[in-house]
């Protein structure tokens, strides 16, 4: 078997994960990166719970460009974080109309990215410089364990695809029911096939030709956002996998309810029970029983 050099890896912000990809030698050579879309819903959690006051409500409405220049500023560092520091805490100009400003946090000189603003366009009112909401999100923004945790963004990593298939997992395997190892293989094994079959499926189209949408309501932004309706799904394998699962069977001797061997790497190989020391007698355990309504001596 081929081993596998692991160069980079992408997990959440935990802070243990962090730890022990710090501090282990045994990944002194892996790049470690948060992701993005997970820091993205971090910072805007924040923002929400101080726009809760009732001084900084303005906040609210500009939660979502805060949270989307977050994965701008990101998407175009560079995998340079003093250059993705410099273009997210251009964030903190931008909000009280000054494009352009003399220095920024990477010591040179600042400018938005965007074309020129159009009164008419806009729909959030712009802050005040120095006002309480300006200082409030200036002090969530500037945290200095913030700003240490940019360099793990600066690679401009996500797990949306792991996080698509693992809840396309649940169609095959809810969380509400047990299973048994080969079951819950051969389950995950049909969730593979119907994604990697389905994953380069079209946005469907109207009689006309135009793209459909689907309006989907989002709890945490309290917004409604139009979504892109991907095409049926065809389940086009399915004759060839009844058809593979009808010659196993026939090449198959034996009855249905024959046992089956357990595997080498079944897990219940490695331990019964979720104890590691062995199972004392019940008699013992009996005598050394008491309970916390007995008086005590």
């Amino acid at each position: 078997m081929k081993q596998i050099k692991v160069e980079e890896l992408v997990t959440d912000a935990h802070t243990q994960i962090s730890a022990a990809m710090k501090n282990s030698v045994k990944f002194q050579d892996v790049t470690h990166q948060h992701d993005v879309w997970h820091g993205a819903k971090s910072i805007a959690r924040k923002i929400k719970k101080a726009s809760r006051l009732r001084e900084n409500r303005v906040l609210q409405s500009w939660l979502p460009s805060i949270r989307n220049h977050f994965w701008f500023s990101s998407k175009t560092s560079n995998r340079d974080d003093v250059r993705m520091k410099a273009t997210f805490l251009g964030i903190l100009h931008h909000i009280v109309d000054e494009h352009e400003w003399v220095f920024g946090t990477d010591g040179r000189p600042g400018k938005c990215a965007h074309e020129e603003l159009q009164d008419a366009e806009r729909t959030k009112r712009w802050l005040k410089k120095g006002s309480v909401p300006h200082k409030t999100l200036a002090t969530e923004l500037t945290a200095r364990r913030f700003l240490n945790n940019l360099k793990y963004y600066k690679n401009f990593r996500h797990t949306g695809i792991l996080e698509s298939f693992n809840n396309h997992l649940l169609m095959y395997a809810p969380k509400r029911h047990s299973y048994g190892y080969v079951g819950f293989t051969i389950r995950n094994k049909l969730a593979v096939i119907d994604h990697n079959y389905h994953a380069d499926r079209r946005q469907a189209t109207q009689v006309d030709g135009t793209p459909r949408f689907q309006c989907k309501y989002s709890k945490s932004t309290g917004r409604f956002s139009a979504q892109p309706l991907m095409e049926q799904k065809s389940y086009g394998y399915l004759p060839e996998l009844m058809g593979l699962i009808f010659l196993q069977r026939a090449n198959t001797t034996g009855p249905l309810n024959q046992q089956v061997p357990m595997k080498e790497n079944d897990p219940k190989r490695i331990h019964p029970r979720i104890s590691l020391l062995p199972r004392p007698p019940i008699q013992e355990l009996i005598k050394c029983h008491k309970s916390r309504f007995e008086p005590s001596n």
